[in-house]
Parts: structure tokens; C-alpha cells; sequence
């Protein structure tokens, strides 16, 4: 059974879910049934929450969860323009390398995020992860992949609250 704080809690998120739906997709009121489905979703996968344990909350920065959303914007249109550049080229220009980067991040949800955000960068995917040392795959050398990957990094833990 529902209780009254985890109603609030459900509808507190829902709201926020929605709103960051609405930015996404610039108010467009077609897209709310799409919405809809995932919000409910989120909302009956949401893990239960022990109260009679002291665990601690999962405290989001806003300002930092602001700052992750400009960047993975920027990112994803940065990192899609340069593969359409690459790919629809006469010659493609790839000089493929892996960087092995020992992640910083303590929060498993700040690891999850960081790991699956790394594919936004430009021509970037983390190919493996062995504890806390990722390997990672990059199309060029001659990008500055591993100082991209600092700042996401850096980014995701303003989101937890984990200074690096």
C-alpha cells in the first residue's frame, strides 16, 4: 500500500520527469501520450525506500544536473556532426586508439551514468570496465578525448555531489 510520503515522493518526481520531457521535446503536446507511458514506467520501477533502514538519500544537485544537461546537448550534436563528417567523407580520417582512465567516482549511480554517457562524446564508447579502470575507445588520436572524459566525469559528480 501507498503511504501518504511516497505518493508525494511519486508525484514530486512525475512532475519533474514531465517537465524535463517538455524541455526536450520544446513543449510539443503530441509527444505527452510517449510521456506518459515512460513517467508511469519510471514511477513503478522506482525502487522502494526503506525507512527503517538509515540509508543514505540520493541528493541531486540541481545546478550540477543543469550544467551535465547543456554539456550532454553540446556533446551529442558535437559528436554526431563529427561521425556524419567522418563517415559521409571522401576519405575517412580515423586513427582508432583505447585509453584506459581509472574513474574517479565513488556513488554507483554517478559510475552508471558517467560509463553510459561516455558514448556521447565524438567518436567515443567505453569498451570495457574492469573495477574501476574503464577502456575506452576513441575514433582519433588526435582528439582530446581523455580531457573530455575528465570534465564528463567531473560534471556527473556535481550531479551526486562528489567533488573530484
Amino acid at each position: 500500500m501507498m503511504t501518504m510520503k511516497s505518493l508525494r515522493s511519486s508525484a514530486k518526481l512525475s512532475l519533474a520527469l514531465l517537465a524535463f520531457w517538455l524541455i526536450l521535446t520544446a513543449g510539443d503536446p503530441a509527444s505527452l501520450i510517449i510521456a506518459a507511458l515512460f513517467i508511469v514506467l519510471a514511477i513503478l520501477l522506482k525502487p522502494p525506500v526503506d525507512h527503517s533502514t538509515r540509508k543514505t538519500r540520493l541528493n541531486l544537485n540541481f545546478s550540477g544536473v543543469l550544467q551535465f544537461a547543456w554539456f550532454f546537448m553540446l556533446e551529442s550534436l558535437r559528436g554526431g556532426i563529427d561521425v556524419s563528417r567522418r563517415v559521409l567523407s571522401v576519405r575517412p580520417r580515423v586513427d582508432a586508439v583505447f585509453y584506459d582512465y581509472s574513474m574517479r567516482l565513488q556513488r554507483p549511480y554517478a559510475q552508471q551514468l558517467f560509463i553510459s554517457s561516455i558514448s556521447l562524446l565524438p567518436g567515443t564508447l567505453c569498451a570495457d570496465l574492469d573495477n574501476q579502470q574503464l577502456h575506452i575507445h576513441t575514433l582519433d588520436r588526435h582528439m582530446d578525448t581523455p580531457e573530455g572524459i575528465r570534465q564528463l566525469e567531473s560534471l556527473v559528480g556535481k550531479i551526486f555531489g562528489e567533488a573530484l
